[in-house]
């Protein structure tokens, strides 16, 4: 059956990249929530809920991805990095460390980056293959 569209396939590498930059700024945002976090509890002199070492790890590895997705280095690491992510925040969507959307989010955020480790970084990427 023929596209009813076909002059919008011109732009697949644009829809890439749009993937590329929305996924690189919910890893960022998620990352740097954490960082804001952590400065909160130290302002207050609260306990932490959890261990201080590990969120100031988990939130510089998604600040990390999420830089390196949104400028297009390194990406196919960066993406296959955020899958794994995706998938642990899908199993601890229920428990104190708060996730990005829940389930139905995790989910998505895998999606995508299985779809940019597969399909390349699109337009506006230093990691195009040559």
């Amino acid at each position: 059956m023929l596209s009813v569209f076909p002059e919008l396939f011109t732009y697949e590498l644009l829809g890439l990249l749009l993937l590329r930059v929305f996924i690189g700024v919910v890893f960022f945002i998620t990352g740097y929530r954490r960082f804001l976090r952590r400065l909160r509890q130290a302002d207050t002199m609260t306990p932490p809920s959890h261990p201080t070492p590990f969120k100031v790890a988990l939130g510089s590895l998604e600040v990390a991805i999420g830089l390196l997705l949104i400028v297009g280095v390194y990406m196919q690491i960066a993406a296959l990095v955020g899958a794994i992510l995706s998938i642990a925040y899908y199993f601890f969507a229920k428990r104190d460390i708060p996730t990005p959307g829940g389930r139905i989010g995790t989910t998505a955020l895998l999606v995508i980056c299985l779809s940019l480790l597969v399909l390349g970084p699109g337009a506006f990427a230093y990691d195009w293959p040559l």
